[in-house]
This record gives C-alpha cells, sequence and structure tokens, in this order.
C-alpha cells in the first residue's frame, strides 16, 4: 500500500478499497491447492496410510480429507469475486465474455485433455468402452466439452466434473452479475434451496452457486469495507489516522 508524500496512514486507509488484491487471491488459491492435494490424497481410505482413530471409530486423517473439499468453495468463491471486480470497472459485453472466458476455460481444459487420454488408454487401459460402458460416441463429445458431469456421469477422470460446474456458472454469471444489484438476498435465498431439489443439466452447481453469489456480491455491496469497519474498533481506526467508515 502506498503512502504520498503528504498523505497520512490514516488519509490511505480512507482512500483504500478494502478488495482482494491479486497477490490476495493469488494466496487464497495457494490455499485451495493444498486443501485440493489433501483432500485426493486422504479422502479414500485405501489402506496406503495409516489413520488415527478418535473414541475408536471416526477416522481424523480421513475426516480431514473429505474436509479440504472446501476448496472447491474456495475456487468458486475467487471465480464469482475475481469477475464481478473486473466487470464493476469494465462495460460487461456479453459476447465478447463468453467468447474470452469459455476460449480461455476450454483451451486450458483440452490442453490436459488430449495429454491425459493417450496416456489413460496406454498405461492403464482406460478405454472408452471400459470407461463410458455405453452410448460412448455421445458421452465422448460431452466428455471432450467438460460436460459429462452435466449428463449425470463422470468422464476419463472423475475430478474434471468441475468443468461442468464452472462452466455453467461462467454461463449464468452476466444475468447474476445484475440481479445481483437489486435481488441479492432473494437470489442467496434461492441458492440455498435449490440445494434439495434435482437440477439435472444444472446439478453440478446447486452446492457452489452460494458461494458463486457470494463472490459476486462481495464485491457489488463492499462486504470487505463493512467486515474492516466492524472489525476495528473506533480506537483502533482514531490511532491509524481518523479512518472513516
Amino acid at each position: 500500500m502506498f503512502i504520498g508524500k503528504n498523505m497520512s496512514l490514516g488519509d490511505t486507509l480512507n482512500h483504500r478499497q478494502w478488495n482482494l488484491s491479486l497477490s490476495d487471491t493469488n494466496a487464497l488459491k495457494g490455499i485451495a491447492l493444498i486443501l485440493l492435494l489433501c483432500h485426493h490424497l486422504f479422502y479414500i481410505q485405501d489402506g496406503s496410510y495409516n489413520d488415527i482413530l478418535v473414541f475408536g471409530k471416526y477416522p481424523l486423517v480421513q475426516e480431514f480429507g473429505l474436509a479440504c473439499k472446501v476448496c472447491v468453495a474456495i475456487f468458486v468463491f475467487l471465480s464469482g469475486y475475481g469477475l464481478a471486480m473486473k466487470y464493476s470497472h469494465t462495460l460487461l459485453n456479453i459476447r465478447e465474455f463468453y467468447a474470452t472466458r469459455f476460449t480461455k476455460l476450454m483451451m486450458g481444459y483440452w490442453f490436459v485433455w488430449l495429454l491425459f487420454i493417450p496416456v489413460g488408454i496406454l498405461f492403464f487401459d482406460r478405454t472408452p468402452e471400459v470407461v463410458y460402458h455405453n452410448h460412448i460416441v455421445w458421452k465422448f463429445l460431452a466428455d471432450f466439452l467438460g460436460l459429462a458431469y452435466n449428463f449425470g456421469f463422470y468422464g476419463f477422470n472423475p475430478t474434471w466434473w468441475f468443468m461442468s460446474c464452472i462452466l455453467v456458472l461462467y454461463l449464468l454469471f452476466p444475468l447474476l452479475f445484475k440481479l445481483c444489484r437489486r435481488y441479492w438476498l432473494f437470489l442467496l435465498v434461492i441458492s440455498v434451496g435449490i440445494t434439495w431439489i434435482p437440477l439435472y443439466v444444472f446439478n453440478p452447481i446447486k452446492y457452489y452457486l452460494f458461494t458463486f453469489l457470494i463472490g459476486i456480491i462481495c464485491v457489488q455491496k463492499g462486504l470487505f469495507d463493512r467486515l474492516f469497519c466492524m472489525a476495528k474498533p473506533v480506537f483502533v481506526r482514531n490511532l491509524l489516522g481518523g479512518v472513516n467508515c
């Protein structure tokens, strides 16, 4: 944070918007990646590690691995937050948004997909017949487009279900970004309610729409500014030079 020549720390804080910086989001992504690794290492007890039983029956390490799936919510929150931050200062052109965002998503996905599939077939005998069982052509196409989980099945790599989630969230973002300005509370209630009903092709987002919305709302409603003001007692703000909230 830069303090100008004639500015006090309080002046600087008064002019600062308390939002997540690029460094902040990168740090959170790093934490989420560590949690992701722990999740995939420990959420299944297959005998590859020794667990610790609490009260003789609760597997501590496995439960920790399951809890680490919160990493998905962190990634989704950061996606909603980052998109909202960008388009709070830039005009949202829907056609350009879809072209740019989906191209970026799919290029990265296809790069990994085209590397992974030959390795799976050649070294692990994961042929399309083994993976898909039936309706091979259309399942292969859905998997290639990142939409396998939208149609209720896992593709060559089960962890690719996240593509089915993030693609739908990006598809909905322009609408959600607009509606959140006035109907944010209603949308949050809806996002909680849908966790109890089948959503069919939208099923991948049912547990993550809420966190995506929270990311958008944090930007639009300045929630980090408000949290800062709530967390800092008045006398602390006075010591910092009279930070106003």
